[in-house]
């Protein structure tokens, strides 16, 4: 029996659209279920002192996009900017709203320089923790760190996707390390238990893509004391 001819491009699939065919329900689901599992994992990790880096949020990424069939590898825990110059990550544009975030030349500068300052503003609390403060002494200042870190971080937008969640998960981290529980919305953004919370929430965040952080602050204290 004479074997059957292949039709051209029989058994090969067709590129992804980049970053990954995120508008398919099952990949929905599946990076739906990979933050699920996700985000008990960093509550662990705030809650025994390990502070946020550029890598643990590379790792953060990584773990969401778990079994997603990707475009370019590097996406999964890759800043817009790096890799190969003619790479789609290198040269990855985004724009939120109507707002144009970090361009992708600047993007890995501006991830260190966020993580230098959030670790500078750490260091000073711990200090004056060791000196007698107590956490309600920097209470405040630690929910204004907390808005802050969330507007950089939507503002630079480092990654192609997942920077809102990113985001939140950053934001729930440094505020557990002072003992804040801020259950922010997960993904994707649930109801919180003031069910108009999370519009609030989306407002304070698109506030913030033109440098506005006071509202995320007053929303951070709203849900700090629900």
């Amino acid at each position: 029996m004479a074997p059957r001819k292949r039709k051209p491009g029989a058994g090969h699939r067709p590129p992804t659209p980049f970053p990954w065919d995120k508008d398919l329900p099952a990949n929905q689901q599946r990076i739906q279920a990979n933050f699920d599992r996700l985000r008990p994992a960093v509550v662990e990790a705030a809650l025994s002192g390990q502070r946020p880096t550029s890598e643990i949020v590379r790792e953060w990424h990584r773990a969401s996009l778990g079994g997603v069939r990707l475009a370019e590898t590097r996406v999964a825990g890759g800043y817009r900017g790096e890799g190969d110059p003619e790479s789609r990550l290198a040269r990855s544009q985004s724009w939120v709203g109507y707002a144009i975030v970090e361009f992708p030349e600047n993007v890995p500068g501006r991830v260190e320089q966020t993580f230098t300052a959030l670790a500078d503003s750490l260091d000073a609390f711990d200090v004056r923790l060791g000196a007698g403060e107590t956490a309600f002494d920097v209470y405040g200042a630690v929910i204004e760190l907390c808005a802050w870190l969330h507007g950089e971080w939507v503002r630079i937008h480092p990654f192609v996707d997942h920077n809102g969640s990113t985001a939140r998960l950053l934001t729930i981290t440094v505020g557990l390390l002072y003992g804040i529980p801020l259950d922010l919305p997960g993904k994707p953004r649930t109801a919180l238990p003031d069910a108009g919370m999370v519009l609030d929430y989306d407002a304070a965040a698109a506030n913030q893509m033109f440098g506005n952080d006071q509202n995320m602050v007053v929303f951070l204290h709203r849900v700090a004391s629900a």
